[in-house]
């Protein structure tokens, strides 16, 4: 695999040698995990990791008896929902990796098509509906991955914060999970919200200056990203007021 001898030629470096003063069995032991790490952020395996994750939430929240996830497991994890977290990156950063991520898929398209005749390209820069893919990529692959991380990271918050209450002298038992907000929560919603705007609107090849190579209207994208702010922000105004309204029957 590329990207994992990539790791070892980085690391025989000496500036990044971390495995210097490991023996034999320790350097064996590494080097296995890093292997099943990078393998584990190959697609194929992105349903298994969320229902591995969900299981032990599930089991978690109706306070059955369930181990956490081992350390593997939570490691391939997260280092495969880093992988494909542009999307929960503010939209500026977020965009400009949409322009080259899909530039680099549309010249595997250009490729294909030269080369492989009788096949329909993958990524067709001419026919490819940007618009559509961030969304249902959003919806489908980064939005369970990261929600169900989000809910797994909360609860081992609430545990560790229910142990320190419990330690002190005056201690308050509590069940309920906490509602904090996670970083990437907000940013992962304005940016699926700008392109459900933007599909709304009709206008969606306005937002391509150039296929080739790939640029999108950055300008013409800022109008839908303050339509999102704005819908994000009633839609909290209206999930706070009935949280109150809930609290106080």
């Amino acid at each position: 695999n590329h990207h994992a001898s990539s790791i070892f030629k980085l690391l025989r470096d000496k500036r990044h040698n971390i495995w210097s003063n490991m023996d034999k069995n320790e350097y064996r032991t590494f080097r296995s995990l890093v292997i099943s790490l990078v393998l584990a952020t190959d697609m194929a395996n992105h349903a298994s990791l969320v229902e591995r994750m969900s299981t032990y939430f599930f089991f978690k929240e109706t306070n059955s008896a369930t181990a956490l996830p081992d350390s593997k497991t939570l490691l391939q994890t997260l280092l495969h929902a880093a992988d494909i977290s542009n999307a929960t990156k503010p939209w500026p950063i977020y965009v400009q990796a949409v322009e080259k991520i899909m530039e680099e898929f549309f010249i595997q398209g250009d490729l294909e098509k030269i080369y492989c005749e009788d096949d329909k390209p993958t990524f067709d820069r001419d026919s490819t509906d940007i618009v559509q893919l961030q969304m249902s990529f959003i919806t489908h692959i980064v939005n369970p991955i990261f929600d169900v991380l989000s809910k797994v990271l909360q609860i081992d918050c609430l545990d560790h914060k229910q142990k320190e209450s419990s330690s002190s002298a005056t201690t308050t038992t509590t069940t309920t999970t906490t509602t904090t907000k996670l970083p990437w929560q907000y940013d992962l919603q304005l940016n699926l919200e700008t392109w459900k705007q933007v599909a709304k609107s009709g206008d969606v090849q306005k937002l391509i200056i150039d296929k080739k190579p790939l640029k999108l209207d950055l300008i013409y994208l800022q109008e839908y990203v303050e339509k999102a702010e704005k819908i994000l922000k009633k839609r909290s105004q209206h999930d706070l007021l009935l949280a109150c309204t809930l609290t106080s029957s």
